[in-house]
C-alpha cells in the first residue's frame, strides 16, 4: 500500500488497472466515448489492444530493475526488490515428496503482492513507446488495415 502513492506519480493515468481509485472498467467507458466522438467528428481512429499473455511468467528482471532506476525509485527499495526476486527459489511437491530447491530466473511467485505493480512498470514503458511512435508519426493511418471479424479474437493480429 505504501508503494501506491509513488506509482501514481510515475504511472500514467492511462493505465487504469491495479491501483486504487483506478478501475479497469473505466477503459470500456473511455473507449466507447472516444469512438463516439471520432465518429461524430468524422475523425480517423485506431485502437491498439494489448493482451499480456502470461505476463507474470515472462517478466525480464534486468529490464524491470533498469526501468525502476530510470523512473527514480529509491535505491533501498530497488535493492530490496532485486534481492527478493533474484534470490527466489522454488520447491515442487511430487507425489508428496519435495524436490530439491531450484532458482527462479524469471516471472513472479504466486500470490506475490508486488507482481501487479511491477507489471504496471513494464506497461508504462510500452505506453511511452506507443506515445513516442504517435508523436514521431511512426504510426501512420496506412499502417493499419481492416481485418476480418475473426482476426479481432486473435491477440497476435493488429
Amino acid at each position: 500500500m505504501r508503494l501506491q502513492p509513488i506509482l501514481r506519480k510515475v504511472i500514467n493515468a492511462d493505465q487504469m488497472a491495479i491501483l486504487t481509485l483506478r478501475g479497469i472498467l473505466d477503459n470500456v467507458l473511455l473507449t466507447h466515448e472516444t469512438l463516439a466522438w471520432a465518429k461524430q467528428k468524422y475523425m480517423p481512429w485506431s485502437f491498439i489492444k494489448v493482451y499480456f499473455t502470461k505476463a507474470y511468467n515472462t517478466m525480464n528482471w534486468k529490464f524491470v530493475f533498469s526501468t525502476m532506476v530510470a523512473m527514480g525509485f529509491y535505491v533501498n527499495f530497488r535493492a530490496m526488490t532485486t534481492r527478493f526476486f533474484q534470490a527466489a527459489k522454488a520447491i515442487v511437491n511430487i507425489e508428496g515428496q519435495p524436490s530439491k530447491s531450484f532458482d527462479i530466473w524469471r516471472g513472479v511467485m504466486q500470490g506475490c503482492p508486488l507482481a501487479s505493480y511491477l507489471l504496471l512498470i513494464v506497461g508504462e514503458v510500452l505506453d511511452h513507446m506507443v506515445k513516442r511512435a504517435m508523436a514521431t508519426k511512426e504510426f501512420k493511418r496506412n499502417n493499419f488495415t481492416r481485418k476480418s471479424p475473426q482476426s479481432y479474437y486473435n491477440p497476435l493480429c493488429i
